[in-house]
């Protein structure tokens, strides 16, 4: 496997950017470039490509880490620093993680932990946790994507986001006690 890293591309002739992530970044640069040059891939970047050219295009590795939360977290900062959206190639919305510093993510995390242990094992509507919590969507998601497998074990807690990609509505968390023991 390759270098895990936030990577960019940019398009030097008018400045539109994509930004992503990747676990095989080199890789994942191979099939961007050949989709484009087959004429398949994002519409808007497709288009400029054909319009200036592939040497018009840069494909920088910004960031690298072997730890997905951080590369999760510099790839929303950049994506929203540069409104990839509208300004540039981007097309799925990001999480936006610029209202969790480390301190409220902390702080966020063990008010879920301590809302959590005093729950049932079960399935809980996230909109009910929305309320219960005060806190946004965007925020909630942060949080769920940035709980670690060792927290999980620390509280003896597993909490699963289910139903993800549909609307609040129907998204729900997991919650399942379990015991572990430390093999020797």
């Amino acid at each position: 496997m390759g270098k895990s890293a936030v990577y960019m591309i940019v398009n030097k002739q008018n400045n539109k950017r994509y930004v992503g992530i990747s676990e095989d970044v080199e890789n994942e640069w191979f099939n961007i470039k050949r989709n484009l040059d087959y004429g398949i891939g994002i519409r808007k970047m497709r288009e400029d490509y054909v319009k200036f050219g592939k040497e018009s295009f840069d494909f920088i590795i910004v960031f690298e880490s072997d730890q997905l939360n951080l590369l999760h977290r510099k790839e929303s900062e950049l994506a929203y620093q540069y409104d990839v959206w509208h300004k540039g190639y981007n097309s799925e919305p990001l999480l936006n993680y610029s209202r969790m510093t480390e301190e409220r993510l902390a702080f966020e995390k063990l008010r879920l932990y301590k809302l959590v242990d005093q729950v049932k094992d079960g399935k809980y509507l996230c909109m009910d946790l929305i309320d219960i919590l005060g806190i946004t969507k965007n925020d909630l998601l942060v949080l769920l994507r940035e709980i670690t497998l060792d927290e999980m074990k620390f509280f003896k807690k597993e909490i699963i986001l289910r139903n993800g990609n549909l609307d609040l509505a129907h998204m729900y968390i997991q919650i399942k006690s379990f015991e572990f023991s430390i093999d020797k």
